[in-house]
């Protein structure tokens, strides 16, 4: 189960997996060769490293540049420090960071035993602590794990004869069962958090299976990867299943974004979708990769093509709803009529990110714009185009003409109400796809 709160955010793909080739063409119609894949254009604030860092899903990234040595880098602030338990727990490794704490996973020991109980870091005092009753932890006569931490609580597992899900209240030794109609908050006294309306009741596995920081709820059910929401009915299918290997692979929600990947045969794509602007991100990245979340950042680790050393990588996408918005937008006139819509489906490609958006589908029907069959259409379109195309659905497409820093076609005789298609090719290789309803034209 993936706790919710402030915890430790990853996603893992190993090996270079069978993939399948794809075609491009742009949104236009107009056959162009492949692009470049777009490239993850983060700053590297790591690198050398035997693991990867994990995340807390807020603001600090926490790794291991070497034995017995914890680093810690506070994203918000850019500072850092590192840390060493020395005899309080040898040979540490990183097992979640949440809530203001790093749980760290100690080496037995021939006094201590073959399981030694984990280790707290606080990230802000920076001292070191034993979370209270951690023996309940032991993994008994099977195996244990850890999937979480947070400010008050630890989610653990045990698995053989006497298997268990539940958390651990680390401040008071108290141990919470995982139930059907709640998901761990580890940042809560109770440990316990109740799944909102009507997310509970469209969950098709137990709650193990739901990521959710309200007011979201991620699962991977039969369709694919799919995005619910408290108080809506509607769910967004964020990537569709697909026969194994080729599935998304841990899907991952924090600070209220999505992240996946799907692997390829020689590298994999990495997405994340953003529930304001109902934007998705793809990039091209390895297939080693891991990632976690901050605040308005990624934190994407790579290994590459043999392995080796992992390398660290941080890349804000803090004001890509605002770019999205702002460039996808068509002004039309005609008659001393005007209306500005916003692009229905297309790719841009975000240089800050170096990521392809692809463009959220509205939900609401397209515009109505009137217009009189052989007077002169403007079209002003935000982002740079190379060409633009118009038809009326059913007839065939046909060019606009440049004029000025804009475009012009003569309105088409229509006797009934039509949808006005726009399909603009970008200079930036990008698309935008446009639609309006046009009344009767023939008049």
């Amino acid at each position: 189960m993936r706790p919710h709160g402030r915890i430790s955010k990853c996603l893992l793909v190993a090996g270079a997996l069978a993939g399948c080739a794809a075609s491009a063409s742009s949104g236009t119609g107009l056959a162009s060769a492949a692009p470049d894949p777009p490239a993850f254009r983060g700053n590297v604030i790591a690198s050398g490293l035997t693991a990867a860092p994990l995340t807390d899903g807020e603001r600090y990234v926490v790794s291991s540049p070497a034995v017995g040595t914890i680093h810690v880098l506070d994203t918000e602030t850019g500072s850092s420090f590192d840390a060493a338990p020395g005899d309080q727990c040898l040979s540490p490794t990183i097992a979640a960071v949440g809530g203001g704490q790093a749980l760290l996973k100690c080496a037995p020991t021939a006094d201590r035993g073959w399981w030694v109980p984990p280790l707290l870091l606080d990230l802000e005092t920076r001292a070191f602590h034993a979370p209270a009753n951690a023996n309940v932890m032991s993994p008994g006569d099977g195996g244990s794990f850890v999937t979480g931490v947070g400010s008050v609580g630890i989610a653990f597992g045990r698995d053989g004869h006497s298997s268990f899900v539940g958390a651990l209240n680390w401040t008071t030794g108290a141990v919470v069962n995982e139930t059907k109609d709640h998901v761990f908050d580890l940042d809560r006294p109770t440990l316990l958090t109740p799944i909102c309306a009507p997310v509970l009741a469209k969950a098709s596995t137990f709650v193990s299976g739901l990521h959710y920081q309200r007011p979201f709820a991620l699962e991977t059910t039969r369709s694919g990867l799919e995005l619910q929401r408290c108080g809506s009915t509607r769910t967004a299918l964020l990537q569709p299943g697909h026969p194994a290997p080729l599935n998304a692979t841990d899907s991952d929600l924090a600070s209220g974004f999505v992240t996946w990947i799907v692997p390829g045969a020689l590298d994999a794509t990495l997405s994340a979708y953003l529930p304001k602007c109902q934007a998705k991100l793809t990039w091209t990245v390895s297939n080693l990769s891991m990632v976690g979340h901050v605040r308005d950042g990624v934190i994407l680790s790579e290994q590459f093509i043999g392995g080796g050393p992992w390398q660290v990588r941080q890349l804000s996408i803090d004001g890509v709803c605002a770019r999205v918005s702002s460039s996808a937008q068509l002004t039309i006139r005609t008659s001393g009529r005007r209306l500005t819509g916003t692009a229905r489906s297309g790719t841009l490609p975000d240089a800050p990110t170096g990521a392809d958006i692809a463009l959220p589908r509205p939900t609401k029907a397209p515009a109505q714009f009137s217009m009189r069959a052989g007077r002169a259409v403007s079209l002003r379109i935000v982002s740079a185009a190379r060409s633009v195309r118009w038809h009326v659905l059913g007839s065939p497409w046909a060019l606009a003409r440049r004029k000025g820093a804009g475009w012009t076609f003569r309105a088409p005789r229509t006797r009934v109400t039509r949808t006005l298609a726009v399909s603009a090719a970008l200079t930036n290789g990008g698309t935008e796809q446009f639609e309006l309803r046009v009344p009767r034209t023939e008049r």
